[in-house]
């Protein structure tokens, strides 16, 4: 999960320089493109077979690319509107939305403490947001939205059987992102790209090959409430990626409310090993 975060902050870092240029959907739909080409070679070389897998199984990777999709699209639109670091913070929510999500849906047992922590985590993500006040931009929402969608992604990546191969939910992933964003470029104005934004653009398609590999492997074989402790390392990239690239230096309400989120989801996470201590 460490280096799955690692990749996906630094894919996120080259896709806000490109944004600034570049239409969104352009830049998604080439890093899918060269995304593609890393994921044969890997299939290639694990020898995965495509068709061996049953109908439930192609359905509930087909949701998971869907819920992709659609965090993708949410997720960047706040990238190219928001400082790094904020839209980063707003995500850090996610190993609490995960635990609750776990809880719901997965029959998971969460006492009365581990939800006092994600309704407190809650309000540190309302902090970030910090909505009414002057300098407030509505594309926090967007991050929000992401987030629910990155939460449905992880439950629906529990429920895959482990027989199916990683590399392959990957490429249904990617496979995913390409449609939907060839089908949007004919709607935008593309622009010519040099030699050095198709270097960018491949380097960002490399770390989010990473991120997406790392992070299914993991949510797979871990336990949720644990590995998802481990995406609060993201900060610590964004923070130091964004002030580096774009000067983005975090707000106090965005220091406080990660403050906030974080020691929730600590807190969360040491109960459940208190709980199963008892056990």
């Amino acid at each position: 999960m460490m280096v799955s975060m690692f990749g996906f902050v630094v894919n996120d870092t080259l896709m806000k320089s490109l944004f600034i240029t570049y239409p969104i959907i352009e830049i998604i739909f080439l890093r899918a493109l060269f995304c593609l080409p890393l994921l044969f070679i890997a299939m290639k070389i694990k020898r995965v077979k495509i068709l061996n897998h049953s109908r439930l199984t192609w359905n509930l990777m087909m949701l998971r690319g869907f819920a992709e999709v659609m965090a993708t699209i949410t997720f960047l639109y706040a990238l190219k509107h928001l400082p790094l670091p904020n839209v980063t913070a707003i995500i850090q929510i996610l190993p609490l939305t995960v635990t609750m999500a776990a809880a719901l849906f997965l029959n998971e047992r969460v006492g009365y403490r581990r939800w006092t922590a994600i309704i407190i985590g809650l309000i540190g993500v309302i902090i970030v947001i910090n909505p009414g006040a002057e300098g407030f931009s509505s594309y926090s929402y967007y991050a929000v939205l992401s987030v629910i969608f990155v939460t449905m992604r992880e439950m629906v990546t529990r429920k895959l059987p482990p027989e199916v191969p990683s590399v392959l939910v990957t490429f249904v992933t990617i496979i995913g992102v390409t449609i939907m964003s060839a089908v949007a470029m004919p709607f935008v104005s593309l622009k010519a790209l040099d030699a050095s934004t198709v270097i960018l653009v491949f380097s960002a398609s490399i770390a989010v090959f990473v991120g997406y590999l790392f992070s299914i492997m993991a949510m797979r074989v871990g336990e949720i409430s644990l590995v998802s402790q481990f995406r609060y390392t993201g900060m610590i990239w964004a923070t130091l990626l964004g002030y580096v690239m774009f000067s983005d230096i975090p707000t106090p309400n965005t220091i406080f409310g990660v403050f906030i989120i974080v020691a929730s989801g600590l807190y969360a996470f040491h109960r459940k090993r208190i709980k199963e201590a008892k056990l």
